[in-house]
Parts: C-alpha cells; sequence; structure tokens
C-alpha cells in the first residue's frame, strides 16, 4: 500500500456529494484569509465514514463545524482502492475506486 499526505494545514470548509451521490468532493481552503487551495473528488464511492465523536457542541446556532482545521489529509492507494483518511476529533474516511486531487498553485 502507498501512503502520500496531502493537503497540510489547511481547512477543510465542505464536503459536497455529486453524481447521484456516487461521488463525494472535499474542499480546502486557508482558516485564516479563505484562500481556495484546492480540492479532492472521491469518484465512485465504496464507503463513508464519519464519526463526530462529540466534536461538535455548538451553543450558539451561528457558529459552524467548518472550516475545520486538517494538519494532513493522508491517502492511501493500492491496486483495488483508494482511501482519504482525516482524522481531528473528527473522523473521515472514504474509500472509492479513484481519487482526483486539484491542488491550486497559489497556495505554494
Amino acid at each position: 500500500m502507498n501512503t502520500i499526505s496531502l493537503f497540510k494545514n489547511t481547512g477543510l470548509y465542505n464536503i459536497t456529494m455529486s453524481n447521484n451521490g456516487r461521488d463525494i468532493i472535499l474542499y480546502f481552503t486557508d482558516t485564516i484569509i479563505g484562500k481556495n487551495y484546492g480540492y479532492i473528488i472521491c469518484k465512485d464511492i465504496l464507503s463513508f465514514s464519519l464519526n463526530i465523536n462529540n466534536f461538535i457542541d455548538y451553543s450558539d446556532n451561528e457558529d459552524s463545524l467548518f472550516p475545520i482545521f486538517i494538519p494532513e489529509v493522508i491517502l492511501n492507494q493500492n491496486d483495488s482502492y483508494k482511501e482519504i483518511t482525516i482524522d481531528v476529533g473528527v473522523f473521515i474516511r472514504i474509500t472509492s475506486n479513484n481519487i482526483l486531487i486539484q491542488e491550486n498553485d497559489e497556495k505554494k
């Protein structure tokens, strides 16, 4: 299995589903100025896990989890699937047939 670290020290600011729920798109930004860093498309989802671990406890209805600071996104690849893992109090794991990564050049 090949492991790669992606989108270091960014903020996950949105998660959307597309292609009639078969794909998930994760959008990343700078948490301070909101600069767009890029996105990850997980195509043909095999499994999706989200565990908030009681991390979300809002007393203010105007508050939001997003953007959430992400030290790194881990991409594991093998011959039959690819998997994204985010573990920052909130745990997200997406296993899919293919993962496309679009990083904006300005982030560097």
